[in-house]
């Protein structure tokens, strides 16, 4: 991998200030709640929108991103990180702090995700997406929410299985009845229309880093890069690919493979916590391997910048880390696109002091919640017929409990007969999508 190191474009890619139409004065800064807050696109969207705000309700699962986010959020707000402390299911009414006037989240999008495991609510991480409409429901009814952003993927929109429904239409059902206050909307967002660098891929990588010394990858990537090569020059000579381009592929992938290899060119695919091996590479190949334009990894940094964050956030941390946190991250503009009419709605109806009214302990919560809670349990017994997955899943544990229970039959004496097991069907693997962000965004305006 290319050391690490911050990268100097020549350019300065994600200077969104500016981009957006100035919006409406806040008489004060907004009290923003972001559980699942990952690396903050949402503050950094607010930054770029020229609007104050003070962060609580700090959650994430990990505490790796503590050094960043004390000095991007500022040493006065209390974060809830890591697996004990950060666990939003464990979270309760009365931990909830105030005032809240935005809150803004993206819960675990892999239940729902192309490259997840589909079980959809009956995946353990959907219930941090049940638990933040939960708080979001209690900040409703005390008065404090003014609006809600909620990031997911495009398959939350896909039907359950067996049902005519899907997990949003569920959800948007249930808030609509017990939320009236509010106009709720599902709204989809393409990443490449609002400038994100995927589609101006060579404007946006650093032109300093150093080629992958091809002796340091493993043999069988040196095999894969062979065989993309190959390809790559086949097409180059076939009129396909023009010799300015830069393709871009991973290198973990290998044609007749489960995961085939996918190229684009001149733009980089959407950005996951898995992808970890895109390999950029120029056409110039009579140049040797030192010489050529690209012929390297996809630097962490420069996966920062194409999701619409500064290449210095997270510097100095792990490679692994800064992959994964700029593949879970929501991009930068794609928030601000989305807050931003919200916000001008708001901008006349914000209070210029905050009065923190009403309890979240509550009898009227209590029953909004519970109805919440009540109507999906119902919807997720009801349109999963019983859960195929879970029963799936169920089956071969207790085929194994009465497996053990069962007396192991002795072979009779001078027996030499074996007997032979059938190998077991591999189960195919589903091939990887593209993302499409979900948007649910909500205004009391």
């Amino acid at each position: 991998m290319a050391p690490k190191r911050i990268i100097r474009t020549t350019l300065d890619p994600n200077a969104w200030e500016g981009l957006c139409p100035a919006l409406p004065a806040f008489k004060r800064p907004l009290y923003v709640a972001t559980p699942c807050i990952g690396i903050d696109g949402c503050g950094t969207a607010l930054d770029a929108l020229g609007v104050r705000y003070q962060a609580n309700n700090v959650y994430d699962l990990e505490h790796r991103y503590q050094a960043y986010l004390t000095q991007h959020l500022g040493g006065n707000v209390q974060l809830h990180l890591g697996k004990k402390d950060g666990d939003l299911c464990q979270l309760q009414l009365s931990d909830v702090e105030r005032p809240v006037d935005l809150l803004v989240s993206g819960p675990p999008c892999p239940p729902w995700a192309g490259q997840g495991n589909h079980k959809g609510q009956h995946d353990h991480r959907a219930d941090v997406f049940i638990v933040v409409m939960k708080v979001c429901i209690a900040l409703i009814k005390v008065g404090d929410l003014h609006a809600c952003c909620i990031e997911n993927v495009k398959g939350i929109l896909a039907k359950i299985k067996g049902s005519t429904c899907s997990f949003m239409d569920q959800i948007l059902h249930i808030l609509r009845q017990e939320c009236a206050e509010f106009q709720w909307g599902v709204h989809t967002l393409q990443a490449s229309s609002y400038l994100l660098a995927q589609q101006r891929t060579r404007e946006f990588l650093s032109p300093d880093l150093p080629n992958c010394k091809l002796e340091t990858l493993t043999e069988v990537m040196r095999k894969n890069l062979k065989d993309a090569q190959a390809h790559l020059k086949a097409m180059l000579q076939d009129g396909h690919l023009d010799a300015a381009d830069l393709v871009v592929f991973p290198l973990d992938r290998a044609d007749g493979k489960a995961y085939k290899r996918s190229y684009t060119t001149n733009l980089v695919p959407t950005l996951t916590t898995n992808n970890t091996y895109l390999f950029v590479v120029s056409l110039d190949f009579s140049r040797p391997n030192g010489q050529r334009k690209f012929l390297r990894f996809l630097h962490p940094s420069e996966r920062m910048v194409l999701q619409g964050f500064s290449p210095s956030v997270l510097e100095g941390s792990s490679d692994t880390l800064r992959v994964k946190a700029s593949g879970n991250a929501y991009p930068v503009p794609l928030m601000m696109a989305v807050l931003h009419g919200v916000l001008h709605q708001l901008a006349g109806g914000i209070p210029q002091k905050t009065k923190v009214v009403g309890s979240l302990l509550d009898q009227a919560v209590a029953d909004a919640c519970h109805n919440f809670e009540v109507y999906m349990d119902e919807r997720s017994q009801g349109c999963s017929g019983g859960s195929p997955q879970t029963k799936a899943m169920k089956r071969p544990a207790a085929k194994a409990k009465a497996a053990k229970k069962a007396p192991k039959k002795k072979p009779a004496k001078g027996s030499s007969k074996t007997v032979k097991k059938a190998p077991k069907k591999k189960t195919p693997i589903q091939r990887r999508q593209y993302y499409k962000y979900r948007f649910l965004s909500s205004s009391s305006s």
